[in-house]
């Protein structure tokens, strides 16, 4: 439980920032969020996978990984419960038809 918070000035050995600071209950030990972290130069994340020259679109996703985007599945042995709001109960049950005429999903 989230008793308060205050604004600190902290460092490390290289560098200060000031940074929010937050009190909880318990004896869980103490966590730096990661912007902190990183203003303090104690973490640095590299990423070299992503291409930024390269867009990924669905087309792209489509064109990789066809087997992603072959007809419908039905997941099978599985009631859901929907939440509807009320003012739009008659559009949600014009669709569920139309679902079930399509045969994409069962009662």
């Amino acid at each position: 439980m989230l008793k308060g918070s205050f604004h600190a000035t902290v460092e490390s050995k290289n560098r200060i920032t000031e940074a929010e600071m937050y009190v909880a209950n318990g004896n869980s030990g103490s966590l730096l969020s990661y912007k902190t972290a990183s203003e303090l130069g104690l973490i640095k994340i590299k990423v070299d996978a992503v291409d930024v020259d390269e867009r990924i679109t669905v087309d792209k996703l489509a064109e990789d990984h066809p087997e992603l985007f072959a007809g419908v599945e039905k997941l099978k042995k599985h009631q859901v419960k929907l939440h509807i709001d009320p003012t739009v109960q008659k559009m949600v049950e014009k669709e569920i038809d139309n679902l079930l005429e399509q045969d994409i999903t069962s009662q």
